[in-house]
């Protein structure tokens, strides 16, 4: 029995060392991704969703992106927002976290004529579509998108820009896979290899039939 519960521990830490490889590597790869990429001032900028608190309120993550958004907005870098997702939280508090996040940018001083929400929208895909939508609608040509680094970095390879200049701006360039901060980032980590994984292996329109059945 005690053989067999070193074999496991051994076992167990391999993996956890080779996971933590893995993060560390990827983390490099999305930092690199954001060296290059250069924020212009934009027309808008479009500020997705992240998580809620056991509340069903915007949470620390969400918090993040929108306080980012805020700094943005107060140098003068941006000049309207548009907010997006969180379609899952009608069901809990009545209105969709996009619209909770439209509050709290009103309740930090934005304007309102300047904040923008959809209501609609329940993954990346159609986070964007309506966020387009808004853009072209409103005759915004620069758009900068704010999200984690890890989020925007997936979301580079799915955004659609024809007609648009765009700019991805994180709410932290840093992207460390420190001991202290290792299994908050480990989960938004594989949270971004499942949806990616998932996005390869499935067809689109079964991919998004899922989300929308678990989100709505």
């Amino acid at each position: 029995m005690k053989k067999i519960l070193t074999v496991f521990v051994v076992l167990l830490l391999l993996v956890i060392s080779l996971d933590y490889a893995a993060c560390t590597v990827y983390c490099r790869k999305v930092g690199h991704f954001f060296r290059w990429n250069e924020i212009h001032r934009a027309d808008a900028a479009v500020v997705f969703f992240g998580d809620h608190d056991r509340h069903y309120m915007p949470g620390h993550e969400t918090l993040r992106r929108l306080d980012h958004a805020l700094e943005l907005y107060r140098e003068g870098m941006i000049d309207n927002l548009i907010c997006v997702g969180g379609i899952s939280l009608v069901k809990k508090r009545g209105v969709s976290g996009s619209y909770m996040m439209r509050d709290y940018l009103i309740r930090k001083g934005v304007p309102g004529s300047r904040v923008m929400y959809d209501s609609v929208s329940y993954d990346s895909f159609s986070n964007w579509e309506e966020a387009r939508r808004m853009l072209v609608s409103n005759g915004w040509k620069t758009v900068t998108l704010i999200s984690s680094p890890f989020h925007l970095y997936r979301l580079s390879g799915i955004v659609d820009a024809d007609g648009l200049v765009l700019s991805f701006s994180p709410y932290s360039r840093e992207c460390k896979v420190s001991l202290t901060a290792f299994m908050y980032q480990r989960q938004w980590i594989h949270h971004e290899w499942i949806a990616y994984a998932a996005l390869k292996l499935l067809p689109e329109q079964y991919y998004r039939k899922l989300l929308r059945m678990i989100r709505y």
